[in-house]
């Protein structure tokens, strides 16, 4: 009763919720799951890196 009602309304949790899915990027993540601990840490750290200079270099536009 109440539970059916919780689990009918789920509200966003991400700025994100609301972006389309782009398939590529989505399937490259489900393939980086699969990877070592060590290796994420490693891309996910480039990652960040590049996602922060890209902001940074905006904010300087």
């Amino acid at each position: 009763m109440i539970i059916n009602q919780l689990n009918t309304h789920k509200p966003s949790i991400t700025k994100f919720d609301t972006l389309p899915l782009d398939t590529n990027t989505l399937n490259r993540i489900l393939e980086v799951q699969q990877l070592p601990d060590d290796v994420k840490d490693k891309l996910f750290y480039f990652i960040d890196m590049t996602i922060r200079d890209y902001k940074a270099k905006q904010a300087y536009k």
